[in-house]
């Protein structure tokens, strides 16, 4: 029996996940289809809490918005926590271990299209890998990428070195450490010394914290502007998310301090 053109147009509406269609049914005699109307794809984690499309978190399909919507790719989202729309860029599961998406490799392209670089509003470090709200979470608010260095064989380190030694820019820095890569695109290791990505922002916690630690015997509280940073340089080598102070405190005080061989879990998380 054939199917009731209504009912197949509702069924579209439903397989249709990666990009919201308006199905209307269209007849013309005896003859009926359906026609997809406006099309709106589904760019981030946001879009689709947005288009009242929530489903949980979880793995979402989407077409970064960068002209080509042949190409979808897949991300974990956390649709729960405070609101929803957090990506997860890339995490570390324990010591030397870091995991990026299998099914893509990131781009500057990529990263740009997808607003990872100057498009983000907030970037969070969690100690799950299925949530933001997690006791270890640690969120910068008004969060800013706002510096990349490079260290020379000298000990110098500067801004200006990762465009003349490696040809990078902030968008590239972001795709190397978003594929599990050091800022200077080699292999990491406890021994790292090339370079930084630093993110800046006000601190805040889902944690029950009032202030975290920042090392050597500092601390910094909720609410206060400080800053994150990620690779490594001269006397803080392998730092795969640190403060300031060459201090380390991981598992032991309520930091967001990950060495490369430290065994925790860090998750970096953006929306």
């Amino acid at each position: 029996m054939e199917e009731a053109p209504f009912i197949l147009c509702a069924r579209l509406a439903v397989i249709v996940l990666v990009y919201l269609c308006t199905f209307t049914l269209q007849c013309e005699a005896q003859y009926c289809r359906c026609v997809c109307g406006d099309i709106r794809l589904m760019t981030s984690c946001k879009d689709y809490l947005s288009s009242n499309m929530n489903y949980g978190s979880g793995y979402y399909w989407i077409y970064p918005d960068s002209g080509d919507i042949s190409k979808p790719i897949q991300v974990f989202c956390d649709q729960e926590t405070d609101g929803g729309g957090w990506l997860r860029l890339y995490y570390k599961s324990g010591p030397a271990t870091c995991h990026s998406y299998p099914g893509f490799k990131w781009t500057s392209d990529l990263v740009n299209s997808m607003g990872v670089y100057q498009g983000i509003s907030q970037l969070a470090v969690s100690d799950s890998e299925q949530t933001v709200n997690s006791s270890g979470s640690w969120v910068l608010e008004n969060a800013k990428w706002n510096r990349f260095v490079a260290c020379d064989a000298n000990k110098v380190c500067s801004q200006g070195a990762l465009e003349a030694q490696y040809g990078f820019s902030g968008d590239d820095v972001i795709a190397n450490l978003a594929n599990c890569r050091t800022p200077t695109n080699s292999s990491w290791s406890q021994a790292y010394t090339g370079g930084y990505a630093f993110v800046a922002g006000r601190l805040a916690t889902f944690g029950t914290w009032s202030r975290m630690h920042y090392g050597c015997n500092t601390w910094v509280n909720v609410g206060d502007n400080t800053t994150f940073r990620f690779g490594g340089g001269v006397h803080h080598s392998g730092e795969f998310v640190h403060t300031s102070c060459n201090d380390y405190y991981p598992n032991q005080r309520n930091s967001v301090t990950s060495k490369w061989n430290t065994d925790n879990v860090r998750v970096i998380w953006i929306r």
